[in-house]
C-alpha cells in the first residue's frame, strides 16, 4: 500500500529561523543605574561634609571676616563664618556660621558662643593669638541641650565648661576685688584654680566671682573652706615712715584669691556640689574675725588666734593695733567684741605662724601706750607708734601652749606712788589732767596728781595731789595753783600777742603750777588735807613772787 502524499504546501527557507524567547536581566542597564547611585552618594557626602548651618546674634561683629574667621572649640577649628548681616533693629548683627560635619553636636541649645579678641589689662594679656589669625568665635557646649540652629552670643567669655572635670564655684562679696579673668586661686601660695568670670548683681548688690578649681584639688573644697582676697598692698603710715606689705609679685600685678581649710576637718567636713556659693572676705584678718569662734586658723597656715581679755578697748583698732615682741611685729588685732558676760572686752589677735611658740601658759601680754619723752629742749623722743595708738607686747613664758590671756592695761604707767604732802585742789574741769600729771614750781617737777573725782555736791572736781617731801615747805596757806596745760595766749591792740606756757611737757601732757607769795604774805605751812582753788591760768602778780623758803625745814 502506497503512503498518502502530504497536502502541506508550505515551504521553509533554509535561512529563516524561528525567534526564541529572551530570559534574564539586561546587563547594559547597570551603567546608568551605577551613575545615578554614585551621584546620590557624592551628593550625600557633600552635604555631610558641609555640616550644620547656624545663626548667632551678636551686639557687634567687630573683627569677624566672612570666609576667614573661624569657630573654635577647645582650640580646634570646628566651623567657619560664612556671612555677616545687620539685623532689622539696627542694634545687632547676624553671623551665619557653617559648622564642620564633625561638630554638628555643637548645635545644641546649651551651647555658648562669644568673640575672642586681644585684650590687655592688669590681669594679663588674653587673645594674643588673634593678632595673627584675627578674631574668632569660641564655643562651649554641654550634652543636655536640644538641637537648634539659633543662638544669642555672649559679650564676655563664659569660662564654665560643662564637659570639664574641674569644679566650678561662685564667690560673692560686697565689692569687686582687684582680680580679673585668669587670676590665680591659691592654697598656701600654690595655684589650685583660677578666676573664670566676673559679674555684679545689681538686684542683690553683690559682686560675683566665678572660679574653677583644678580637678586634682577639688578635695580642698568643703563646707569649712574659706576664701579671702590677697590682692594689692597693705600700706600703713606713721611717724617712722610708710610701711608697705605685699603678697607675691604676681598677686600685685594680676590679683589673687586664697583659700584655706583646717587640716583637722578636711577629711570630715562634708563636700559641696559643683556650682556652690561661698563668701569672699576682703582680707585674711576679716575672715579670722568672722570665723575665729568656729575654726582654728592654725591649721590653714595663716596663724594662731589669741583671745585677749581687757577691761576696755580704748585705743585698740582692728587691723591696725599690733602685737610686738622685742619691737618686732608678730601679730595683729583682727576683731574686738564685748565679752559674753559683758564684763570686759575680748580682742582677737592673729599671731604669725613662725611666732606661735611665744604663746605659752605663762606668757604675759601688756598694752603699751606711746609716750613723748622730753629730756630738754633739744632732746625729744617721739615713739613711732604715736599716731597709730597703743600696741600690745607679748613676753614669752614657759609651759604648755595657750591662746587665752588677760592683758595688763598699761605697762609703763605715768603714775607712781610718791611720799610727801597730800592736799586737795578744787577746779571746775579736769582738762588734760590725769593721775601722774606733773606739778611744777618754777618749772621744776615737784609733785603729781594722784586722783580726780567729783565733789559731793557735783559742782566741782577735786584733785588729790601730792607734793614731794623735799618740796613740801614750798606750799603755804596763801599759795596759788593754776592749770598750766596747753598754751595761754593774750592778744591786745597795744601789747600785741603774748604766748605763755610752763614747759613743753606740760603743753603736751598737761600739768599744774603753783607760786607762793613773798615772805610777809606767804602764811603758815600747809598741812596734809589742805584745800586750794585751782585757777584756769596764772595772774601776772603770781609770776613776780620770789619768796625765800628753806627746803631743809
Amino acid at each position: 500500500m502506497q503512503p498518502t502524499p502530504s497536502t502541506d504546501t508550505t515551504t521553509v527557507s533554509p535561512r529563516e529561523t524561528r525567534p526564541r524567547a529572551h530570559k534574564g536581566f539586561a546587563f547594559f542597564w547597570l551603567v546608568p543605574l551605577a551613575a545615578v547611585g554614585l551621584t546620590a552618594y557624592l551628593f550625600y557626602q557633600t552635604i555631610q561634609a558641609e555640616g550644620t548651618d547656624i545663626e548667632i546674634t551678636f551686639d557687634t561683629a567687630k573683627g569677624l571676616v566672612p570666609g576667614k574667621s573661624e569657630v573654635h572649640y577647645h582650640g580646634v577649628k570646628v566651623g567657619l563664618v560664612k556671612k555677616v548681616t545687620l539685623n532689622d533693629d539696627l542694634r545687632s548683627v547676624q553671623v551665619h556660621v557653617q559648622l564642620d560635619s564633625t561638630a554638628n553636636n555643637l548645635a545644641r541649645s546649651d551651647s555658648k558662643f562669644w568673640i575672642v579678641h586681644p585684650q590687655i589689662s592688669l590681669s594679663g594679656i588674653s587673645g594674643l593669638e588673634t593678632l595673627i589669625s584675627g578674631n574668632y568665635i569660641e564655643v562651649l557646649t554641654g550634652d543636655k541641650g536640644d538641637p537648634t540652629t539659633k543662638f544669642t552670643g555672649l559679650n564676655h567669655p563664659d569660662g564654665r565648661d560643662p564637659m570639664s572635670p574641674d569644679m566650678y564655684l561662685r564667690l560673692v562679696a560686697t565689692r569687686m576685688p582687684s582680680v580679673g579673668v585668669d587670676s590665680p586661686i591659691l592654697f598656701r601660695q600654690m595655684p589650685v584654680g583660677q578666676v573664670v568670670g566676673l559679674n555684679y548683681d545689681v538686684d542683690k548688690h553683690q559682686a560675683q566671682i566665678d572660679i574653677h578649681i583644678y580637678k586634682e584639688y577639688t578635695g580642698l573644697i568643703r563646707q569649712e573652706t574659706r576664701f579671702w582676697n590677697t590682692s594689692g598692698l597693705d600700706v600703713s603710715m606713721g611717724l617712722n615712715g610708710v610701711t608697705i606689705k605685699s603678697p607675691a609679685l604676681d598677686s600685685i600685678l594680676f590679683g589673687s584669691i586664697s583659700l584655706g581649710i583646717p587640716d583637722a576637718v578636711q577629711s570630715t567636713s562634708p563636700p559641696v556640689p559643683d556650682g556652690s556659693e561661698f563668701q569672699l572676705f576682703d582680707s585674711v584678718e576679716q575672715m579670722i574675725a568672722h570665723e575665729a569662734e568656729t575654726i582654728n586658723k592654725t591649721d590653714i597656715g595663716v596663724g594662731l588666734v589669741l583671745t585677749l581679755r581687757l577691761e576696755q578697748s580704748q585705743g585698740i583698732m582692728t587691723e591696725t593695733t599690733k602685737l610686738k615682741y622685742r619691737g618686732i611685729e608678730v601679730g595683729k588685732v583682727v576683731s574686738i567684741q564685748l565679752a559674753p558676760d559683758l564684763n570686759g572686752v575680748l580682742v582677737k589677735v592673729l599671731l604669725t605662724p613662725k611666732y606661735q611658740s611665744l604663746a605659752k601658759s605663762n606668757s604675759r601680754v601688756v598694752m603699751v601706750w606711746p609716750q613723748i619723752q622730753i629730756k630738754n629742749v633739744s632732746t625729744v623722743q617721739v615713739p613711732p607708734d604715736l599716731v597709730q595708738g597703743p600696741y600690745l607686747r607679748i613676753e614669752p613664758g614657759d609651759g604648755a601652749a595657750c591662746t587665752d590671756f588677760a592683758v595688763t592695761e598699761t605697762d609703763e604707767d605715768t603714775y607712781r606712788p610718791m611720799d610727801g604732802l597730800h592736799i586737795v585742789l578744787k577746779t571746775g574741769r579736769v582738762g588734760k589732767l590725769i593721775p601722774g600729771s606733773s606739778i611744777y614750781y618754777r618749772g621744776v617737777r615737784v609733785g603729781q596728781v594722784e586722783t580726780s573725782a567729783l565733789a559731793s555736791n557735783g559742782q566741782a572736781v577735786q584733785l588729790r595731789v601730792v607734793i614731794g617731801s623735799d618740796y613740801a615747805p614750798l606750799v603755804r596757806a596763801n599759795t596759788r595753783f593754776w592749770n598750766c596745760s596747753g598754751i595761754s595766749t593774750n592778744i591786745s591792740l597795744l601789747g600785741g600777742m603774748q604766748v605763755k606756757s610752763e614747759s613743753v611737757t606740760s603743753v603736751l601732757e598737761g600739768g599744774i603750777a603753783f607760786a607762793t607769795p613773798d615772805n610777809a604774805q606767804m602764811g603758815a605751812r600747809a598741812n596734809t588735807g589742805a584745800t586750794f582753788d585751782l585757777a584756769d591760768q596764772s595772774e601776772d602778780a603770781w609770776l613776780k613772787w620770789q619768796p625765800t623758803i628753806s627746803l631743809n625745814q
